[in-house]
């Protein structure tokens, strides 16, 4: 018994994903952010926050939080944007005990952040669920949102028939079987579907990141899935869409969400809108495309 604690105690000293983790602190804090955990009637969120310029708020996706989903993008835009970079609730370091799990209430709390870090008006960037989150935060509050971008989210053109066939693509019944590994091999299938050209991660730090990152809040986020299907099963729920200036940012190759469903979410955003898509990326082309996508960013923010 002893020795099988010794063991896993030094596994944890040992941590690939605690050791990347820290890394990770080092740039932010060197991009000029700083980390706060912010009490707001919805949860307390833990958020990043620094650099220089119009206030830009950033939405990670479903897979990530906040300090692995923006890895790449700090130091560049926080040369140009105070950045606020938050972990959306049940995520990272963030945490409620609210029992809601709608896009309306993430949407709500983070009106609530801004509102505790005195922001009236940002610019919003929201990445898949992120994204979905931005929709509504936009639709929701509209006089808080300047400029707005959407990548690799389908807002609400994502329809029943198009959730059954990802679902299909990745042989699954629901969602959280592929979103949420129970597994160390679950955690590389889901970096092989995000990436076009995903990198080779060992074994060990595979089992690590399942222990370190994907094991946590796991229920909050299968509740977090299920709050989804409401908007997509009911045909007759309408979701206003966003009126600001909005650039739509796409991977060509993404698997989770088809390039031409992301062409069909910007046709329904009429022509004030602006779409670029990413060659040779997957779902997360702020990783594997980054110096691409910062420049489109900061261009379209800059106009």
């Amino acid at each position: 018994m002893v020795a099988g604690s010794s063991q896993s105690m030094f596994s944890r000293l040992i941590s690939p994903v605690n050791f990347q983790r820290w890394l990770l602190r080092l740039l932010y804090g060197r991009a000029g952010l700083k980390p706060r955990l912010v009490s707001l009637t919805n949860g307390d969120v833990h958020c990043w926050r620094g650099g220089a310029g119009p206030p830009l708020l950033l939405l990670h996706g479903f897979g990530a939080s906040a300090l692995w989903q923006w890895a790449a993008q700090v130091r560049p835009l926080a040369a140009k944007h105070e950045l606020i970079i938050p972990d959306l609730l049940y995520f990272g370091e963030s945490r409620s005990e609210s029992g809601e799990w709608s896009l309306e209430f993430q949407a709500e709390t983070m009106a609530q952040l801004l509102d505790d870090l005195g922001l009236e008006t940002v610019d919003l960037l929201g990445m898949s669920y992120g994204g979905l989150v931005a929709n509504r935060l936009a639709g929701m509050w509209p006089d808080r949102v300047r400029k707005l971008i959407i990548v690799d989210s389908p807002g609400w053109e994502m329809n029943w028939d198009d959730h059954q066939e990802m679902l299909q693509r990745f042989g699954v019944e629901e969602l959280h079987e592929f979103l949420l590994p129970t597994a160390p091999e679950g955690v590389r299938r889901l970096i092989n579907v995000a990436w076009h050209k995903p990198p080779p991660i060992p074994g060990f730090a595979l089992r690590d990141a399942f222990r370190v990152l994907f094991n946590v809040q796991t229920e909050e986020k299968k509740a977090l899935l299920s709050a989804l299907m409401d908007p997509i099963q009911n045909k007759d729920r309408k979701m206003e869409l966003p009126t600001q200036q909005t650039l739509v940012l796409w991977g060509a190759h993404d698997q989770i969400f088809p390039v031409e469903l992301g062409k069909r979410f910007h046709a329904t955003l009429g022509g004030g809108a602006e779409m670029a898509i990413i060659e040779g990326a997957g779902h997360a082309p702020n990783l594997e495309k980054s110096a691409e996508f910062n420049s489109r960013v900061l261009e379209f923010l800059q106009k």
